[in-house]
């Protein structure tokens, strides 16, 4: 084989490769265009839902077939995800009325909490919050059966894993605080969950889950809940330092109700001038600054 030779096929080799790049390039600028008329549509969906809550179901029946596929094991990520998106809005817009459609959604969503996709993981696990707050009694087995998974995902605490997973984990701690609340009483066993929920906070990446889980601390501590403070308050330091991290990430940005109640905690325990130096001096000092940040620009001591 002479050099000519050679070289042609070193070129033509260039050339298919070329080509090959640019056809790659081509299918992704395609993959991600569509992705994006898919997000739409997730969006549009999600308005439909909650603007029109049950009377839409009609017009979704139509469509049911269409995000029942999407949500097989050959469909993509994304595909996945905005399916299990929809499936969400259902629950949360339609309560009850959602149950007529489990035989689509339920057993893929339940497998779905533990995926190894963080962005299938946190609609999986959003959609079992709903299921608890407003999918009534038909939804309380599987949110049962949801429990160990959600606390599995509750658990990975390495956060520089990225955005997603720890926003993954904040909507699994959302969907068990959920449960806790919601469920009928003596569905679970609260008793026994709550001393894991607290340890698994704060929650410092999903504005949106914050008011919820933030609020439900608060009726906690208000109610004087002996799990959450310990003996003698002695977890007091701890949820100070929860609500002082949350202060600092602006978790309260949706929810000016939340931002108060935890104010007024700070509040109560500040009006006690001994017991407030005692406890900042148990603390991390960064949380002790942010408490102190924030009693100095918002807060002023008031009589008990």
């Amino acid at each position: 084989m002479n050099m000519s030779s050679v070289a042609k096929i070193e070129n033509s080799k260039k050339t298919e490769e070329d080509h090959d790049e640019e056809a790659e390039k081509g299918l992704s600028a395609e993959q991600e265009c569509d992705e994006q008329v898919l997000y739409k549509i997730i969006d549009i969906m999600h308005s439909l839902f909650k603007a029109n809550r049950s009377d839409f179901l009609p017009f979704f029946n139509a469509m049911l077939s269409k995000f029942a596929e999407m949500l097989a094991p050959a469909s993509t990520a994304v595909e996945r995800k905005c399916s299990l998106c929809v499936f969400d809005d259902l629950i949360e817009f339609t309560g009850e009325a959602a149950f007529r459609y489990q035989e689509y959604f339920l057993r893929i969503m339940m497998t779905s909490i533990c995926d190894v996709t963080p962005d299938i993981r946190q609609a999986a696990c959003y959609g079992v919050g709903m299921m608890a707050m407003h999918g009534g009694k038909p939804f309380i087995p599987a949110c049962v059966e949801a429990l160990p998974f959600l606390a599995q995902v509750c658990s990975q605490t390495d956060s520089s894993e990225g955005f997603m997973v720890a926003n993954a984990r904040e909507n699994a701690i959302s969907a068990v605080g959920k449960i806790c609340r919601y469920l009928p009483k003596g569905t679970v066993n609260v008793d026994e969950i709550l001393p894991h929920w607290v340890s698994w906070l704060p929650v410092i990446t999903d504005e949106e889950e914050a008011p919820f889980v933030y609020g439900y601390l608060c009726d906690l501590v208000i109610q004087n809940n002996a799990l959450i403070l310990g003996e003698n308050h002695s977890n007091l330091p701890r949820i100070l330092s929860i609500l002082a991290q949350a202060l600092d990430n602006d978790m309260f940005a949706e929810s000016e109700e939340a931002l108060q109640r935890v104010l007024a905690i700070i509040r109560q325990v500040q009006n006690s001038p001994d017991t407030w130096r005692t406890l900042l001096s148990m603390i991390d000092t960064q949380d002790a600054e942010i408490l102190v940040k924030i009693t100095t620009e918002r807060l002023q001591p008031q009589a008990s």
